[in-house]
């Protein structure tokens, strides 16, 4: 995914009139950069494919990931998925994907266009729809895994890297933006294993956790020693621990004040996609993040711990940290922050927060006032 093939798939997405015959087999062969392009991903190919590696193995063991990307934006499910949980009557822009729009006459302050609701219930149908697609991909794995007998010795992970905000409350639309609520962070965790306990089969684990948890879980149903470098624990360790699960946001690739969405407006502001990235050509011509933005955007970060019935979630901005505490027992979706009610549980939280960092970024982050800012050669602020 070097700036070679992001030009190359740029060019291949203006072939408008070329493309409907390029989208197969054939024409992936020949422009390989199409299987990388978001709305043109293919699951049931994907399929095939998977099935075709593991009958390569011939028996041996293997080890294999396969990333659907169907059920990330801009959520293009094949056909008849995107239409499944469309209304019929829908005649806007998002019909077969959450494309990005400019507000025609507007280029200048790149205005989005206005977005109904209606189109808002057509994205969350598109999701719906990639959701099934995902759903029956994997399904084709695991029934070939059954006919061929391996599944009674092949350990089966189902999970994702994130989830996603689909418009709920004033959260907008996408992941690592913020960390309110937990439709973004939640992820799904399916593991299915011959060898697990008679106790464990059908069960599930009420514990918050998170997916640093998932290869030492894995591990420990393969009987494979745990290195002692790992982070996370075993999702079977009934040990308590100080943080349940961390989390924090990604890199932010718009900066768009016009919006009315609050995280636009509550942050460290560096610049956006467009300027933060350089080709590096010493490298296989990988686009990289800009030597001088590194530190700016790992301190921007928000970040959150969640420990007993708290969630606290730490916001850096220019004129100090602002803190919000919510009980996700009583509040699972982030809407009453207790910052200025709850002081003793905030004082708690904000310690076992400091405590974390400090023990596990292994010496790269410090503190300095209220802020947690990484350790490198150039300056933050």
């Amino acid at each position: 995914m070097n700036f070679n093939v992001i030009v190359k798939q740029v060019i291949l997405e203006k072939q408008v009139f070329i493309l409907p015959y390029l989208l197969n087999s054939t024409g992936r062969f020949l422009f390989p950069e199409i299987r990388d392009i978001a709305k043109f991903s293919d699951p049931g190919m994907l399929t095939s494919e998977t099935i075709e590696q593991i009958k390569n193995a011939r028996g041996n063991p293997f080890f294999i990931t396969v990333f659907y990307s169907i059920t990330h934006f801009p959520f293009a499910a094949s056909y008849p998925y995107y239409k499944e949980y469309a209304k019929k009557d829908y005649k806007g822009a998002y019909k077969y994907f959450k494309q990005v729009r400019i507000k025609i006459g507007d280029e200048e302050n790149n205005v989005a266009d206005e977005f109904t609701e209606m189109d808002k219930e057509q994205v969350q149908a598109l999701y719906d729809g990639c959701l099934k697609e995902f759903d029956y991909e994997v399904g084709r794995i695991l029934s070939y895994l059954e006919k061929s007998g391996l599944m009674k010795n092949t350990i089966v992970v189902i999970t994702s890297d994130h989830g996603e905000n689909l418009y709920e409350y004033e959260y907008g639309l996408g992941h690592g933006e913020h960390l309110k609520g937990d439709f973004a962070l939640e992820i799904p965790f399916i593991v299915i294993a011959d060898n697990l306990l008679p106790e464990q089969r059908g069960k599930v684990i009420e514990k918050r956790s998170s997916s640093i948890d998932i290869i030492p879980t894995v591990f420990e149903l393969a009987e494979i020693e745990r290195p002692d470098f790992f982070k996370g624990t075993s999702l079977f360790n009934t040990e308590k621990r100080l943080v349940d699960a961390y989390c924090e946001t990604g890199i932010w690739f718009d900066n768009n004040k016009t919006s009315p969405l609050f995280f636009y407006h509550n942050r460290i502001d560096y610049p956006d996609i467009s300027a933060l990235l350089e080709v590096d050509f010493s490298f296989r011509r990988e686009t990289v993040v800009k030597q001088d933005f590194q530190n700016i955007i790992v301190g921007a970060k928000y970040r959150a711990i969640y420990s007993g019935d708290y969630k606290l979630i730490y916001i850096p901005l220019k004129s100090g940290v602002k803190f919000e505490l919510y009980n996700i027992k009583t509040d699972k979706d982030n809407r009453y922050n207790l910052a200025d009610k709850d002081t003793e549980a905030l004082k708690d939280m904000k310690k076992k927060f400091y405590d974390y960092v400090e023990k596990e970024s292994s010496g790269n982050m410090f503190k300095m006032g209220d802020y947690v800012l990484p350790i490198f050669s150039y300056p933050i602020f």
